[in-house]
């Protein structure tokens, strides 16, 4: 029982983490669906009945320190991983009380943006041309070139949209036609690197381009419904 409970909450947990993670990653996260969330869920549920006919075994031969000690950390993080699933679903009763979502779009007025945009490669690691990059948004550092793949001009609109998830808000940018075979192609020739957002000069985000992309990508930097509707507008529209 021992053996089990610590298993599958620690398989449990890891593989959600790493699904999770690599969704979190991605430029064009998707919405986790019931089948995926119950597949992820299996092994936590697991964790949680062994765990708790554990304690039932311990507590009732009054072995409670033994109890607390064995199944407490399996039966904790077997919870938490149903929990955050749960929350992935995006449930009306997590989102503060059946608040509505919020899309707001906006388009070129033909004015000079607020922010100048330029999207360039970035890496992790230091490379020659690549210059040091930092921004509060995120954890550490990230190398950016001084090539520019795109900018305002390549912007067809952009759109914030959210609460997602317990990811605050997201910003949205979709291409011109004219540049999106483009798109896929250096998306594609930058796999599993970064692509920097650059505004008026200053690192924004860094995400990692995990697939190809075409008409659009997401940016996600856990922002609330002022900042995204901020930064969506000011890419397209003075302010």
């Amino acid at each position: 029982m021992v053996a089990l409970a610590w298993v599958c909450s620690l398989l449990g947990f890891g593989l959600m983490y790493v699904v999770l993670l690599g969704n979190a990653m991605s430029t064009v996260p998707v919405q986790l669906t019931v089948g995926v969330a119950l597949g992820l869920a299996v092994l936590p549920l697991v964790a949680v009945v062994a765990s708790g006919m554990g304690f039932y075994k311990t507590f009732s031969t009054h072995a409670y320190v033994r109890g607390l000690l064995v199944y407490t950390v399996p039966l904790l993080l077997a919870g938490a991983a149903v929990v955050i699933l749960i929350g992935e679903l995006n449930p009306t009763w997590l989102q503060g009380g059946g608040q509505e979502g919020i899309t707001l779009t906006y388009q070129p007025t033909g004015e000079e943006p607020f922010y100048q945009l330029e999207i360039r490669p970035a890496q992790d690691n230091p490379a020659l041309g690549f210059a040091e990059m930092t921004s509060n948004r995120i954890p550490k550092p990230v190398f950016v070139a001084d090539e520019v793949l795109f900018t305002n001009a390549d912007v067809a609109e952009t759109w914030m949209e959210g609460p997602i998830r317990f990811q605050g808000f997201i910003i949205g940018i979709a291409f011109r036609d004219s540049v999106q075979a483009r798109v896929e192609a250096l998306s594609q020739e930058h796999m599993e690197k970064r692509w920097a957002i650059v505004l008026n000069g200053e690192l924004f985000v860094a995400p990692k381009i995990v697939e190809p992309l075409r008409d659009h990508m997401v940016l996600q930097g856990d922002f609330n419904e002022t900042a995204a509707g901020n930064f969506a507008r000011g890419i397209v529209q003075r302010y």
